[in-house]
């Protein structure tokens, strides 16, 4: 059924093609101008891939006359008729041969598809050779096949993944071009789009980012089965509220300015601490009042967009941070699935709530772990279970890797051991019976090793640093050997929670481990 009804639309779609072509021409790129229908975003040019066509005309030359080199143009009959008077051709010869037309100075021909071809011609041919070829169409084009011209890809450009998904959730209730974006996957990334469209909750979020054109670089379906196994939709699903509300706070809410910050800027702003460091602050502040970034906005708009910038609390995210950051998140996940089983229908956050007893707390009481000890803060029952299930996990951040291995390069990224070490174990079964969880994996974990609860120097975090600090390659997955020693120690909820703003140059890998982990916990309710 579906396949008859995708051949009798490509059927139909081909009939009006036919019926709408005009011919093909030679025409002067200054009259050329990216169609753009004035509701959609306005598709701005990469420097990257211009760089990469400006190659290749030099390495092989520019082929304009190559058929699958035109780009495709809409012209009214009259504009089309005054066309072909001025520049005394005929219509026959549109279809046969390939004139060059010629238009008045201030007529511009809308081209639907081709940018990155006719920006790199507008550097690379002779002030006397700067025409394209171009296919004509007739401007009342159906809608359908006005999109498909608009989306027909040669070698010039690939599609992102963001890109596709956006396409496909753009065409959810047409079943042809949503096909045809999903036959551009491939493999892997073919399967994961799969599994994520059957999941509502999983769409639904991925959904709400779609107004923030300028993300979508930034996504990567071959990290999506990594996800899923996690089973902790709700710190997954407070990584993206948190990356809506940035990018939202700072157009006040207003999706069509969402829109018009690009990739340009996400990757100038990503990963980058401006209420924090004063070099990521200048750095910003430049490229922001240079109209370099957030380019689309007005003067006084970029004004307003610097204001509320500077008053973020931690790293800037993206889907390039969240995706880094999530494989970090799988190795705390991987230590904390071990004190209980997870039902096919609950997540891991909910089997550890089910696991809660309140065995060894007090009432109204919430029993938080320091460096040496445990102090009290007053909390009810619920504070108790939120407290410690980020406690579980504040002890993943310290001891995942269970014990370093030797270096065999300077620098390493910090991966875990193949084998959990037994005492580590019984340390992190300790700390859940001591915060009120009952499982029999946490019984089990108990009999491993020696009773010796486990201590840790006293230490005071440092959040920023006179020097260059944490390099922006740094600021988000797994963190390094030296890092995480150096931040070993301070992996408390105490510090972690620490609402306390400090400025200077750089920033420290204490910082980026806090911030990491508030992006996926955020703040427990009453501390700020």
């Amino acid at each position: 059924m579906r396949q008859s009804r995708a051949r009798a639309e490509e059927s139909r779609l081909d009939a009006e093609r036919r019926l709408k072509y005009l011919g093909a021409a030679r025409i002067s790129l200054d009259v050329l101008r990216l169609y753009w229908d004035g509701t959609n975003v306005r598709r701005e040019p990469s420097r990257q891939h211009v760089e990469i066509l400006l190659g290749c005309f030099h390495k092989e030359g520019c082929h304009r006359l190559e058929l699958h080199n035109h780009v495709p143009a809409k012209i009214s009959r009259d504009c089309l008729a005054s066309a072909l008077s001025d520049s005394s051709v005929s219509a026959h010869q549109l279809l046969n041969d390939l004139p060059e037309l010629t238009f008045p100075d201030d007529y511009k021909l809308d081209y639907l598809h081709g940018l990155h071809r006719i920006e790199a011609a507008r550097e690379f041919l002779s002030e006397t050779d700067k025409w394209w070829t171009v296919d004509l169409y007739l401007s009342d084009l159906d809608i359908n096949l006005e999109t498909c011209l608009i989306e027909e890809y040669s070698n010039e450009e690939k599609p992102t993944d963001g890109e596709i998904y956006r396409k496909i959730r753009q065409y959810k209730d047409n079943f042809i071009f949503r096909q045809r974006w999903k036959a551009r996957l491939k493999g892997t990334r073919a399967e994961n789009m799969v599994t994520l469209l059957r999941n509502e909750e999983w769409t639904e979020a991925f959904d709400s980012l779609l107004p923030i054109y300028g993300l979508w670089d930034g996504l990567r379906l071959t990290t999506l089965h990594k996800i899923m196994p996690m089973r902790c939709p709700e710190l997954i699903m407070n990584y993206l509220e948190r990356m809506k509300k940035f990018y939202s706070d700072l157009v006040e809410g207003d999706e069509h300015a969402m829109q018009k910050i690009d990739p340009t800027t996400v990757k100038a702003i990503e990963l980058r601490a401006p209420r924090s460091s004063t070099k990521d602050a200048r750095f910003l502040y430049s490229e922001i009042h240079g109209g370099r970034i957030f380019s689309a906005f007005s003067d006084p708009e970029r004004e307003e967009i610097w204001r509320r910038l500077q008053m973020f609390e931690g790293l800037v995210p993206s889907w390039y941070t969240f995706f880094r950051d999530v494989l970090y998140l799988e190795l705390l996940t991987n230590s904390v699935r071990r004190l209980t089983q997870v039902p096919k229908d609950k997540s891991l956050i909910e089997a550890l709530r089910k696991r809660f007893t309140g065995a060894n707390q007090e009432d109204g009481l919430i029993r938080i772990q320091t460096e040496d000890a445990f102090v009290y803060r007053k909390g009810n029952r619920a504070d108790q279970i939120d407290y410690g299930i980020r406690q579980l996990f504040a002890f993943a951040m310290r001891e995942y890797p269970s014990m370093p291995r030797e270096p065999e390069k300077e620098n390493l990224v910090q991966k875990p051991r193949a084998h959990a070490v037994p005492a580590v174990l019984r340390c992190l079964a300790d700390l859940a019976s001591d915060l009120g969880f009952k499982s029999d994996e946490i019984e089990a974990m108990q009999k491993l090793g020696t009773d010796a609860r486990q201590t840790y120097p006293q230490s005071s975090p440092i959040l920023v640093t006179s020097g260059p600090g944490v390099a922006l390659a740094d600021r988000c997955g797994t963190p390094r050997v030296q890092s995480h020693e150096t931040d070993r120690n301070l992996l408390f909820v105490d510090n972690l929670h620490d609402t306390r703003q400090d400025e200077g140059d750089g920033i420290t890998s204490f910082f980026v481990r806090k911030s990491v982990y508030l992006a996926f916990f955020g703040r427990p309710s009453g501390t700020g």
